[in-house]
């Protein structure tokens, strides 16, 4: 739809600028200047340096691979391109993918460059490359020189390149994708008995030496939350008035940095709502504020008296912040007294879970060899025998919990079986016989190959990905958390 209104000269400079103004900003608020004044080395690439500036740079590059993928879908291009932590771990992996496909000497000429620009729906009218919309696209959407932009695309392709040369072996046959079928839509019945761990708290002591111990050897995870103090402006804006808002934000955000102490009297000279949260902690929404989870660790990853750079509170209405962080209180040891309750039910509850994972043991061997029913082995203990019937991979089971695991053990043993005690450490330890394997009917198996196909081979790509990652992990050294950066 976005491209036939392109190619309608009455409407291309209209929808152009609405484009534009659900990308900048993105691009503005979360750009290249803000990671270029984090410390400078980032880390090292195949003995490589990368400094902050080239995570930046690479960056870039991923922003223009996101806009050029997800230019006709605005509301996913605007959530990613606001998530500052997935762009810097697409700009590091970005970065070691290159650094690969310049040793394995993968080769873009200018041609594949052009022809790729040149074909790309974004920048065509009629069907037809257009100068006029490139050179708009790029001057005001992304603040770059041809140049410049043709360079990061050129790295993108032989990114792209390298990872087609570790991909293009991965094929899924008939077989793996009958199985894979049946795995995901295969169904059993159940029949299943809790060894609860509340059936030995009585029999269960924990005496005053072993909290002491426990405590001596686990001080650490003994710790006060941490706490911050901060203080922001807040700007309203809805969808109509976005663009307003970032141009407003565009003339006080260098105001606020050149006076950080200066952040009410800022606000008040604009006319927006200045406010100090006081000191709260990592386990407390910020008061005052429209909190999210991007809003709360991007407070607590900052610097104190590091101003952040604005952040929308939501997509298409809300709350643009700008944050200062004015105190940052570190997280403090706990006492024993503040914590022995806590430490008591620690161990009272894995004392409670050993025992009942032995009983299950014990039990399972029984019905496994001595031929004791199910039924029989749960009345020892007064448990109740339940069922579950037509449990698929994706179902839930009460007690149990997701059911995944458990049906593709099921399936795997074959109907009677009685499964190894599965522990759940809520509540115990669960003894599981599989009364019946329901196969899937097959008729819609053709319908739904090539969809299953395709799904498969994602996942069989992403598993080379991530085994060709952790070969050469020793290569690559990370010196700063990318969700802090």
């Amino acid at each position: 739809m976005v491209m036939s209104i392109l190619r309608s000269k009455k409407f291309a400079k209209r929808v152009l600028l609405a484009l534009l103004v659900l990308i900048i900003p993105a691009f503005v608020l979360w750009g290249v200047g803000n990671i270029s004044q984090r410390p400078p080395l980032v880390g090292q690439i195949g003995g490589q340096k990368i400094q902050a500036t080239d995570l930046a740079k690479s960056a870039q590059g991923v922003r223009i691979q996101i806009l050029l993928t997800y230019f006709n879908d605005p509301e996913t291009l605007n959530r990613i391109l606001q998530n500052r932590t997935i762009i810097n771990f697409m700009a590091w992996e970005r970065l070691i993918f290159l650094n690969a496909a310049r040793k394995n000497r993968i080769k873009v000429n200018s041609k594949e460059v052009m022809t790729f620009i040149s074909q790309h729906p974004l920048f065509q009218k009629n069907g037809i490359f257009n100068m006029k919309i490139y050179t708009y696209i790029l001057r005001n959407m992304l603040s770059i020189t041809p140049p410049q932009f043709e360079k990061l695309v050129k790295e993108n392709l032989e990114v792209k390149k390298f990872r087609q040369g570790l991909l293009g072996g991965i094929t899924i046959d008939d077989d793996d994708l009958l199985s894979f079928y049946k795995a995901a839509n295969d169904k059993v019945d159940l029949s299943y008995v809790l060894i609860g761990k509340s059936l030995f708290i009585d029999k269960i002591n924990v005496d005053p030496e072993e909290i002491r111990t426990f405590y001596e050897n686990n001080k650490n995870a003994f710790l006060s939350p941490a706490e911050i103090d901060i203080e922001y402006v807040e700007i309203p804006y809805d969808e109509e008035k976005r663009t307003t808002a970032t141009e407003t934000i565009r003339k006080m955000y260098p105001e606020l940095q050149a006076s950080p102490n200066k952040f009410s009297a800022i606000a008040e000279k604009h006319g927006f709502r200045y406010d100090r949260t006081g000191l709260f902690s990592q386990n407390e929404l910020i008061p005052g504020i429209q909190s999210t989870k991007t809003i709360h660790d991007l407070a607590f990853s900052m610097k104190v008296d590091e101003i952040s750079p604005p952040v929308f509170s939501e997509s298409d209405k809300g709350k643009v912040y700008i944050l200062r962080k004015l105190k940052h209180v570190p997280p403090a040891s706990l006492q024993l007294e503040e914590v022995r309750d806590n430490i008591r039910d620690i161990i009272l509850d894995s004392k409670c879970l050993g025992l009942a994972e032995e009983k299950a043991s014990q039990l399972h061997e029984k019905i496994t060899k001595g031929g004791m029913p199910l039924e029989e082995a749960g009345k020892i203990h007064g448990q109740v025998l339940k069922t579950a019937s037509e449990i698929g991979s994706g179902d839930y089971i009460q007690d149990v919990g997701p059911a995944g695991a458990v049906v593709a053990r099921a399936l795997k043993s074959g109907a009677g079986a009685v499964l190894p005690p599965m522990t759940v450490k809520e509540k115990g330890v669960l003894l599981i016989r599989v009364d019946k394997i329901i196969p899937v009917s097959e008729k819609d198996f053709e319908k739904q190959k090539e969809p299953l196909r395709q799904e498969l081979l994602a996942r069989k790509q992403m598993a080379a990905i991530d085994k060709w990652m952790e070969e050469n992990s020793s290569k690559i050294r990370l010196k700063i958390p990318l969700d802090k950066i």
